[in-house]
C-alpha cells in the first residue's frame, strides 16, 4: 500500500493516474519547466511515463511521486518525491509558482526524506538542481543537503547534492 504522509501544514498523498491532468500542467508551467525539464514543455504521455515511474518505484522502493495538498484545502500546492536511478532515490520537488516562498517546497522534501530513511537499506538520498535556481539550492542545503559536485548537463551547469542517513 502506498503510504500517505502529513507535516504540520500538507497532506502528501501518492500521486495517481487521477493526478495526470493537474500534474502535467504544473509542469508545463513556464516557471517550473524551467528548471525541471530544462524549459522544455512535457507532452501528456511524458507525464503520464513520469507517473508510470513512479508507481514502479513504489512497488519496488516504496518510494514515488507524492501531490502535496495543503491540509485545509483540497487543491494542489506541489508536489515531492523520488525519481529512481539503479542506486540512490533521487529527490524532485516542485510548487505551484503562488506558492512560493512559504517553505512548502523545504517542508514536503523533508517529509519525504524522513520517509526514504524509515528503509533501514537506505543510505543517502541525491539531487540536482539547475545552478542558476537559487531557491532550489537554498532548499537543498535547508535540508541539510551537502553538495558532491558540479557538471555540465546539456550545456546547463548542475549542481549535484547528497544527504547520508543519520547513523546513531
Amino acid at each position: 500500500m502506498k503510504p500517505e504522509l502529513h507535516t504540520s501544514r500538507l497532506h502528501l498523498r501518492p500521486a495517481s493516474g487521477a493526478d495526470l491532468e493537474a500534474l502535467h500542467q504544473l509542469w508545463i508551467e513556464s516557471d517550473v519547466r524551467r528548471h525541471l525539464f530544462d524549459d522544455r514543455s512535457i507532452s501528456l504521455g511524458e507525464a503520464r511515463s513520469l507517473l508510470e515511474r513512479s508507481d514502479a518505484g513504489f512497488a519496488e522502493r516504496n518510494l514515488g511521486l507524492w501531490c502535496a495538498d495543503e491540509r485545509a484545502g483540497e487543491a494542489l500546492v506541489g508536489f515531492a518525491g523520488f525519481l529512481h536511478s539503479d542506486d540512490d532515490p533521487d529527490l524532485v520537488y516542485g510548487l505551484q509558482p503562488s506558492q512560493r516562498g512559504r517553505g512548502l517546497a523545504t517542508e514536503a522534501a523533508r517529509r519525504v526524506i524522513e520517509h526514504a530513511f524509515e528503509d533501514p537499506a537506505a543510505e543517502r538520498v541525491v539531487a540536482s538542481v539547475d545552478e542558476p535556481n537559487q531557491a532550489s539550492v537554498r532548499v537543498l542545503e535547508r535540508l541539510g543537503m551537502l553538495r558532491t559536485r558540479r557538471s555540465m548537463v546539456n550545456g546547463r551547469a548542475l549542481l549535484h547534492y547528497a544527504l547520508a542517513r543519520e547513523r546513531a
